[in-house]
């Protein structure tokens, strides 16, 4: 019996220049399968009303709700107690926020 690896991964896009999930969504996954060389297999997690929160929309900067559904959902798929390995994980780090362009009078 073959071993087959099971990842799960959360990408942020600019929502400036991407407002849909799914379009990125399938780049990377046929950026998965080149890099795989066609054995790696991806799968988009449709919304569904029993998830506590959608990772497929865009997210306001400012909506700590949102943001505390995002860490939500990171931490459900970095459970230590299913990985055998440890979690393994990188990220990169936020640009500050530019204080160029005109302000916003968006309220949340």
């Amino acid at each position: 019996m073959a071993i087959h690896h099971h990842i799960h991964a959360v990408f942020y896009a600019n929502g400036q220049t991407h407002q849909k999930s799914y379009p990125i969504s399938r780049l990377i996954g046929g950026l998965w399968q080149q890099l795989t060389n066609g054995d790696g297999f991806f799968h988009i997690c449709e919304p569904q009303d029993k998830f506590e929160f959608n990772l497929g929309k865009v997210v306001d900067h400012r909506d700590k709700s949102a943001i505390n559904g995002i860490r939500y959902v990171i931490s459900y798929l970095a459970k230590d107690e299913q990985k055998p390995f440890g979690v393994i994980s990188g990220c990169n780090v936020p640009l500050p926020p530019s204080r160029r362009g005109r302000p916003r009078n968006t309220k949340l």
